[in-house]
């Protein structure tokens, strides 16, 4: 089975490498520490899992699932993250992703998942589940249940601040349609459709 593991943390990639590497002699690893590498790894070679950090260096897993498909048809995502909100998690599967392991679950998870999606089923980590649970159970409208990423609050505070996408893309040094994808991002977390609304709830919340 051939396997490749994208993580910015070279000691993250190299120490699932040789976690799998020793419960399973078959699998054939390679890692990737940056889009650029992952993108010419998969163009040389089909593979058939894909462990990916959701937040890949300044690139957005959700935003790349389209070329990695196109490059590897066949290949089964599992999103490996440190992030363990609902929305991110549902975002990711819902972007076609069949798994996922966040960071601080154990490296049994990772195997585990990788079985389920060879299998075609779905995977989250044990942790997760238990949350998702508890969270049925919590009252809506709460700023504890919307968490943002870093760079998800310095875009919020750009945008209350009046920035425009142009000038948030400058100033955090990404580019528009990166910024779009934040804002994208916000407008569901705080169930909202327009800059106004998430300006006036955000600071409801206490966000300001």
């Amino acid at each position: 089975m051939n396997i490749i593991i994208a993580d910015d943390h070279e000691l993250i990639a190299e120490g699932v490498s040789s976690f799998l590497s020793k419960i399973n002699k078959h699998y054939v690893i390679r890692t990737a520490t940056n889009i650029h590498d992952l993108k010419k790894e998969m163009e040389t070679q089909q593979f058939d899992v894909l462990i990916q950090d959701v937040r890949f260096g300044s690139t957005d897993a959700r935003d790349i699932t389209e070329d990695i498909h196109e490059l590897n048809p066949d290949c089964k995502l599992i999103a490996l993250s440190s992030q363990s909100d609902e929305f991110t998690v549902k975002s990711v599967l819902a972007k076609g992703y069949s798994a996922y392991v966040t960071k601080n679950a154990h490296m049994t998870e990772i195997a585990e998942a990788i079985e389920k999606v060879m299998l075609g089923e779905q995977f989250i980590s044990s942790d997760l589940e238990e949350k998702f649970f508890r969270s049925l159970f919590k009252n809506e409208g709460s700023s504890e249940e919307i968490q943002l990423t870093e760079r998800e609050s310095e875009v919020l505070s750009a945008i209350l601040n009046g920035m425009s996408s142009k000038e948030i893309g400058d100033k955090l040094f990404i580019s528009e349609k990166t910024v779009e994808t934040y804002r994208s991002n916000l407008f569901l977390k705080f169930q909202v459709k327009n800059v106004a609304s998430l300006v006036k709830k955000s600071l409801l919340l206490g966000f300001g």
